[in-house]
């Protein structure tokens, strides 16, 4: 844990700043306004459904939960011994 903390030390202070010459100049890219409907309210934009996600929701959450449920039996397994 330690060393994971020594890496985002480290990571975080090899972080520089942005040169300038990245900067988006505002003059040059002008927001445009949203449409406007009735009575001049902002409307929503339209969002299409994305369809089918390409994995099967549950094979993620297996992934990640059944170490989840492994570990928190392991430690209320080691917490019992401490009070038997």
């Amino acid at each position: 844990m330690v060393g994971l903390l020594v890496v985002g030390l480290l990571a975080n202070l090899l972080v520089r700043a942005v040169h300038t010459r990245h900067h988006v100049d505002p003059t040059e890219h002008p927001t445009t306004a949203a449409p406007t409907g009735q009575a001049g309210r902002p409307t929503a934009p339209t969002v299409t459904p994305a369809g089918a996600p390409p994995v099967p929701l549950w094979l993620p959450w297996t992934i990640v939960g059944l170490p989840l449920v492994y570990g928190v039996l392991q430690t209320a397994g080691s917490a019992l011994k401490l009070f038997s």
